[in-house]
């Protein structure tokens, strides 16, 4: 689901190994709608409008993480914390938590327009997620304009394909 847009949406069923049994299709959230009902439902937020990080912080109650989180992240964003939208996985063998951020326009956005259509997703992941991944490996997709990159099995991100030299030299650095 692209930000603004609920006429031109693609999906694919998979099976219960996770495993593609349809071709990609598009169109609209009412297409989607009628297929989905009685199925389990993920939603793929694109990775343009996903920003993922991990984060220490103490180990607390995941509703007090969820004040804790914007404000350590605080330094580390361009926008105002208020305008984001903060989602927290569950703490690693590390000790840290996975965080994802999107703005709430979008993710009120998103969540209004499944609504309104009765779509109900059990989750909603970012797309860059979806990429395969192995220990000490990186994949990498190089679509029209843009490149998703996952570097591990929480972390990754996009880039535009114009910059991607130079956001790989920093990434790696």
């Amino acid at each position: 689901l692209q930000p603004g847009d609920t006429t031109n949406v693609s999906w694919i069923q998979l099976n219960d190994q996770n495993e593609s049994i349809s071709q990609e299709h598009f169109g609209s959230l009412e297409e989607v709608a009628a297929l989905a009902h009685g199925r389990h439902v993920t939603m793929l937020a694109p990775g343009t409008e996903t920003v993922l990080t991990d984060l220490e912080v103490p180990a607390v109650k995941k509703a007090r993480l969820q004040q804790i989180v914007p404000f350590a992240l605080e330094e580390s964003v361009s926008e105002d914390v208020a305008r984001l939208h903060f989602a927290i996985g569950d703490r690693d063998s590390e000790g840290k938590v996975p965080v994802v951020i999107t703005s709430k326009e979008f993710m009120d956005h998103w969540r209004e327009s499944i609504r309104e259509c009765g779509i109900r997703p059990h989750e909603i992941v970012p797309e860059v997620l979806c990429l395969p991944i192995e220990e000490n490996e990186w994949s990498v997709v190089i679509d029209t304009d843009s490149v998703m990159i996952r570097t591990g099995p929480n972390s990754g991100f996009c880039a535009d394909r114009e910059n991607l030299i130079e956001v790989l030299n920093h990434a790696l650095n």
